[in-house]
This record gives C-alpha cells, structure tokens and sequence, in this order.
C-alpha cells in the first residue's frame, strides 16, 4: 500500500486484539495503528489526527478522533464512538461488505490525508451477530462479550515486546478452529506450505518489528527489502 510521504500508518493487531459487541449501543469496535514518519521512526508522545471512513457502495459513516501517540508510536481508537460527521453507527448493516478508510493529520490539524483502504472481517461479523442475525460469533472473557485475548498479554506494551507469534497462532487455532468456514489470518498461517515450508506462524508484534528493522529502509540501518512507504 503506498502511503503519502509526510508519514506512514502501520496497523497493528487489527484482527489480532480485541474486539467488542454487545446488543446494546453503542456499539465500536477497536482500532490499533502505528505512526511512523518517512525514516521509518515512530511517532512518539504527539498528537494526531484520524478520520475513519466506513464504505459499502458509498461511505455509509465518517467519524474523526484526536489522538496522542505512546512512547511506541501506538494510537488506540473505538470506531464508533468518535465525533461523527455523517451517518450512524448503530444503523450500519454489517451484513454488507464494509472497508475502512483511514486519514492522517501527523500534526493534530484537518489537513487529513489519505493513508488506505482496507476491508473489514471480524469486527462486522461479530457486530452482525449481535445484532440477531444469526451469524457465528467466538465469546471469550466472560458472559456478554466477544473477547479475544492470547495468554500472558493484558496491556499494550506487553504485546508491542511479545516474541511468541508460534505460541500465539496455535493459541488462536486452537480456540477458533474452523471458525465456522470463515477464514482467519492465524488459520492461513498455520496451514500454509510455501517454499519447502510447512511451519509458518504469525508474527508477534515484537517479531514484526525486528522484521522490520532487519528489512525496512536502509537509513535506519535495515537492507531496505521493506521500502520506505511501505509496511
């Protein structure tokens, strides 16, 4: 995905962290994504600015968040629960092929820019469920929620420094299993033989980025295999 120059926008954990549905609004669903400038270096301790795009046919919900980025770069937002400009959140039909589309203000201002368009899995289907209609849902962490959590991960900086991605994708393999003919990232990982390999596994989020300072841009000291703009 190429990226405008002023900054990169790297999504973390998308599928991997939690998500929430209940049958009550509101209803949101959590979004993790890392700032970087063009160098490759994260975006510490500085506000930004997100607008969320939310399109079937047509953009169906547009909602914008201000934000201040951790020590790691990280900012943590719940779609659905920003400052709407159009639409609503809650009369989404989920059962419709959605995307999100991402705007980046690095500064904190309006000056958005356009990061990416990617489409939404999980999250619809759980919130499609929730709403009655029938659809598979995974419940975890109690009574009413809809809750993936990995072993030994229950704040953002330990899993920005976990290293058991193998660990990890058998745990999510495990628990998801067929998933109801619904195809999930640990599952293609897992099952995958490329290569003359048959043991792949999703990266934990510390693996993912010692990748990326092995591969990323060569100013940062990698080989440069990750071009700059894109991650």
């Amino acid at each position: 995905m190429e990226l405008p120059q002023h900054a990169l926008l790297t999504l973390v954990f998308f599928s991997l962290l939690v998500f929430t549905a209940s049958a009550q609004v509101p209803k949101a669903f959590r979004y993790q994504a890392v700032v970087r400038n063009t160098a490759g270096e994260v975006l510490a301790n500085q506000s930004v600015a997100l607008k969320i795009n939310l399109l079937q046919n047509d953009t169906v919900y547009t909602e914008t968040h201000t934000a201040t980025t951790n020590a790691f770069g990280l900012v943590n937002l719940q779609v659905g629960r920003g400052a709407a400009s159009f639409g609503q959140f809650a009369n989404i039909n989920w059962g419709i092929r959605t995307l999100i589309r991402i705007s980046l203000d690095a500064t904190g201002g309006t000056n958005y820019q356009f990061m990416g368009t990617s489409e939404l899995l999980s999250v619809p289907y759980a919130l499609y469920a929730a709403d009655g209609n029938g659809l598979p849902s995974v419940q975890w962490g109690g009574q009413g929620t809809n809750i993936l959590s990995l072993p030994g991960i229950t704040t953002t900086t330990a899993s920005l420094m976990d290293f058991n991605g193998q660990t990890n994708t058998s745990f999510i393999r495990n628990q998801l299993g067929t998933n109801n003919g619904i195809s999930y990232a640990a599952r293609v990982c897992a099952d995958l033989i490329a290569y003359g390999f048959d043991d792949w596994y999703l990266p934990a989020a510390g693996e993912l980025h010692e990748m990326y300072l092995q591969l990323g841009p060569v100013a940062n000291g990698g080989s440069g295999q990750i071009p700059t703009g894109v991650y």
